[in-house]
């Protein structure tokens, strides 16, 4: 069996209630620089390969285990964040504002909907992690694959692997559900630990470092 361990970014500024612009740029707070230091010095194996997000809390969350295995190659995946709301709209703004902001996409509960101006729309972020899943799923490397990525990520992944939706229209709908009721918010620097296995099944479940 073949590991890939998918893991949230520390805690960031966004994460702690902080105002913030660009969701790319959101960087770590003082705790999630610990988190990640904490992470690296615990990690039980060396990766073959890392992964980030284009995002930059992936990256300062992934620094202290490329510190620590220099010599591991790393590259960037679209496994960013799904950010549906445009730039104007989140520019400034908390989390919690941009829950706010969020009810009326959500109620569409259209998947092909783009707000424009930075904005995403479902259909493009789902392709984007169910490519990643099969990447993640092929790789081959000596060493576990180790990937840095987002809440949103984390809880369509669960989805796609232990009970794949029929469509797309679908996935939305679950995800919604799964946030209203609390069910999709993984722990900052928490592991979903993934193993492929040679006929290609995939099993899944949390693991603490």
């Amino acid at each position: 069996m073949r590991d890939v361990y998918w893991i949230r970014h520390a805690q960031s500024t966004a994460n702690a209630g902080e105002r913030t612009d660009n969701a790319s740029e959101i960087v770590l707070t003082q705790l999630g620089v610990e988190q990640a230091r904490l992470l690296a010095a615990q990690f039980p194996v060396r990766p073959g390969l890392i992964v980030t997000s284009p995002y930059m809390r992936t990256l300062l969350t992934a620094k202290p285990l490329m510190a620590r295995f220099e010599s591991v190659p790393h590259e960037i995946w679209p496994v960013h964040e799904l950010t549906f709301l445009t730039r104007g709209d989140a520019k400034n703004t908390t989390v919690l504002e941009r829950r706010g902001l969020a009810g009326p996409y959500w109620t569409a509960m259209d998947p092909y909907l783009e707000l424009g101006d930075g904005g995403e729309s479902f259909s493009t972020f789902y392709r984007r992690v169910l490519a990643s899943l099969t990447r993640a799923a092929a790789y081959r490397g000596v060493g576990p694959l180790v990937i840095f990525t987002h809440t949103r990520v984390l809880a369509l992944l669960v989805q796609l692997v232990v009970l794949p939706p029929v469509d797309v229209q679908e996935a939305m709908g679950r995800l919604h559900s799964m946030a209203v009721a609390g069910h999709w918010e993984f722990a900052n620097a928490g592991i979903l630990r993934m193993g492929v296995c040679e006929d290609g099944s995939i099993q899944i479940g949390a693991m603490k470092v």
